[in-house]
């Protein structure tokens, strides 16, 4: 009898091994008891190609990977969006992990996408359109767009008592026209050498944007350049409108805009006129040689990744209105307006506009790779 109780317990011991090593070989990562793996740092980001071209349907809170976003100079709105909307997708979706570097602009980040020290990036559509083209000092830099964030309206500013009255005065002058690589730097050239064809005959001083007021008031620089974002002045544009020196601002003639477009399509114009303008200093009205901003990304990011950034991003879009006034000009419905054409749209997040039924079809999607 004691025989039979050892076999039986002996028998069913063998049972339940079996048993555990069938549901080891059936359980799924996914569904495993033991904790995953953590998803990668964002110095390691996961951006494989994702050779299926995405799957349909796809919940965002199962796609892991982490992604780095270069923005702007500290503070200024590229960088205080950009940072927002790492923190909503990142907050909303844990398994996306999101990182932020500060640099110096546009022209800086095109660099840190070639060199894939970053997978998204704060743009601007001049400097997209010299790596589209292989034009120095870039070369050849393939992105797409995402989102747009905001439009740059351009305007510089001089003192009132300067004697300068317009564009063509500049020449000869010194002018401060923004870092090297910076979203104004681009805005300046444009204007100066593709408007005007000054750009050789100034006296140009490379100064960060958050430094040219003092220039300007110090009488070190005769003009600046500075920037509205969608009708908004840059914070270092405010504090220059309402310090105690009196300034004129100066604008684009149609003309100037007229040879701008002819080199760079992508431009547009906008009118600032007084009473209307949140330039408290504008006199009359000014034309503004102005652009889209967008977030770009690397064409080897998977399409997952860009779609549960982009979706993840879209539907808490509200969000960004805690962070900044600017907050507002980030919509689903509106996340294409003004885009350039010539630009892809990431193929994620076209999936996602798609989806959401804001889709232009003006626009093109690209391929990963």
């Amino acid at each position: 009898m004691n025989l039979k109780k050892v076999l039986s317990l002996m028998l069913s011991l063998i049972m339940l091994l079996a048993l555990a090593a069938c549901g080891d070989k059936t359980s799924s990562p996914g569904n495993s008891n033991t904790p995953s793996t953590p998803s990668e740092p964002a110095e390691q980001p996961t951006t494989e190609p994702d050779s299926s071209g995405g799957t349909e349907g796809i919940n965002p809170a199962d796609v892991e990977g982490s992604l780095r976003m270069t923005t702007t100079s500290l503070s200024s709105n590229g960088q205080i969006l950009g940072s927002a909307m790492c923190d909503i997708v990142t907050a909303n979706l844990p398994s996306l992990k999101t990182s932020v570097i500060i640099s110096a602009g546009s022209g800086e980040n095109a660099f840190l996408l070639a060199d894939k020290e970053a997978e998204l990036a704060i743009m601007t559509p001049d400097v997209s359109f010299q790596c589209q083209k292989g034009m120095d000092p870039y070369g050849e830099i393939e992105m797409y767009a995402i989102t747009k964030t905001f439009t740059n309206e351009t305007v510089f500013a001089v003192r009132a008592d300067s004697g300068i009255t317009c564009m063509e005065d500049l020449k000869g002058k010194t002018v401060a026209v923004g870092a090297t690589g910076s979203g104004p730097y681009e805005l300046a050239k444009a204007v100066l050498e593709s408007g005007y064809g000054i750009w050789d005959d100034i006296e140009k001083v490379y100064l960060a944007t958050g430094d040219s007021p003092d220039a300007l008031r110090d009488g070190v620089v005769d003009a600046m350049v500075a920037h509205l974002s969608s009708g908004y002045p840059a914070s270092y544009l405010s504090e220059l409108d309402a310090g105690g020196v009196p300034v004129t601002y100066l604008g684009v003639s149609e003309e100037a805009l007229a040879r701008i477009q002819e080199e760079l399509p992508f431009e547009i114009s906008v009118e600032e006129v007084e009473g209307t303008s949140r330039l408290g200093q504008l006199s009359g009205s000014v034309l503004c040689m102005s652009n889209t901003q967008y977030v770009a990304v690397r064409p080897d990011v998977s399409e997952d990744l860009v779609y549960a950034f982009t979706k993840t991003l879209m539907e808490n879009a509200e969000q960004l209105d805690a962070y900044h006034s600017l907050g507002t000009t980030i919509r689903p419905e509106t996340a294409l307006s003004g885009l350039d054409p010539n630009i892809p749209i990431h193929p994620g997040a076209a999936r996602y506009y798609q989806e959401a039924g804001v889709w232009d079809d003006t626009l093109t999607v690209g391929t990963v790779h």
